[in-house]
């Protein structure tokens, strides 16, 4: 699993996490955003971005 030291860096280089940040809502995209400092893997990225939509299993 690939580390990264942020969200910033994550986006930029995954290109499955970009996508899948963009087809979030506006209000839940500005709040994983506020985390940046705390996703440190796509596991990190998916499970935050599943307990805000209250989604189970992400895309």
């Amino acid at each position: 699993m690939k580390y990264y030291s942020d969200l910033h860096q994550m986006v930029m280089d995954d290109n499955y996490v970009r996508t899948y940040l963009l087809s979030l809502p506006v209000n839940v995209q500005m709040t994983i955003h506020n985390e940046n400092d705390k996703m440190h893997t796509r596991d990190d990225f998916l499970r935050y971005a599943a307990k805000l939509t209250k989604r189970s299993n992400p895309v």
